[in-house]
């Protein structure tokens, strides 16, 4: 398993990866969702990379307390947090 930071920024990720391809990870955990305001830095950089193609994740943390607040990778929960929680649209009257 490769642990990733869900705080990285897209090029740490990247950097990461490559550094990492040549003991081949078979999977990966994503750790600090909780501490992360969004997580499409982080996956896009993961879906970007040539060094990681086909490596699954497998696990996610949300939380200080391991082994509490581990969880097996939930690609609903993911694609939920892939945008800022709030997202503020001003509301525009028509003309």
């Amino acid at each position: 398993h490769l642990v990733l930071s869900a705080t990285s920024s897209a090029s740490t990720i990247q950097s990461a990866l490559r550094g990492f391809a040549p003991v081949r990870p078979t999977a990966a955990i994503l750790t600090k969702l909780d501490e992360a305001p969004q997580t499409a830095s982080v996956l896009s950089a993961i879906a970007a990379t040539d060094h990681f193609a086909g490596v699954p994740l497998s696990y996610m943390t949300n939380g200080q307390q391991v082994p509490d607040d581990i969880s097996t990778a939930d690609a609903g929960i993911l694609l939920s947090r892939l945008l800022p929680a709030k997202v503020i649209v001003p509301h525009m009257e028509a003309a």
